[in-house]
């Protein structure tokens, strides 16, 4: 959230010819759309690695019990 806010602020600075380098508005928006198409495909794939490493540790889990010798009579 904190980024989003920077990126406004300073996109907008540059909008106002106030900032690092001239930029129209047309520019600006294509910048933003495309940080926030970029933002949520990240956001997805730190999801998507988390669950991957809860599975993992959930499997070495259940491989133990698995294993166990009582569970070997039925």
């Amino acid at each position: 959230m904190f980024g989003i806010v920077l990126i406004i602020y300073f996109g907008g600075r540059n909008v106002l010819h106030i900032g690092w380098k001239a930029w129209d508005l047309a520019s600006f928006t294509t910048f933003l759309a495309c940080f926030t198409k970029l933002a949520t495909k990240v956001s997805h794939a730190a999801k998507l690695f988390n669950a991957v490493q809860k599975a993992q540790v959930s499997w070495v889990r259940i491989r133990l019990l698995m294993s166990d010798p009582i569970y070997d009579h039925y």
